[in-house]
């Protein structure tokens, strides 16, 4: 699987270099596990949401509801996106 098969979008946060990812609603688990796998500092707050490192950007949030808040200051959000999701 790709990246796209997992996401419905991405948009520019606030911050310049934040970034929200849109999960598609019936990847959410999926997309969680591969996180739980992959993450290195992986953290939960009561299974609301989880956080975590990936090459050295921090995954800030991932929300049960889908959301993936990611700080990445080179800019280039969709290749690490595609490399955390890729099987």
């Amino acid at each position: 699987m790709q990246a796209s098969d997992y996401l419905m979008g991405i948009k520019r946060g606030c911050a310049s270099s934040s970034y929200l990812a849109l999960v598609k609603w019936d990847k959410r688990d999926e997309v969680l596990e591969l996180l739980r796998r992959r993450l290195s500092d992986f953290a939960g707050f009561e299974d609301l949401f989880y956080s975590g490192d990936f090459e050295g950007c921090r995954i800030v949030y991932y929300y049960k509801s889908g959301r993936l808040l990611i700080e990445e200051p080179r800019g280039d959000v969709e290749g690490l996106l595609s490399r955390l999701l890729s099987p």
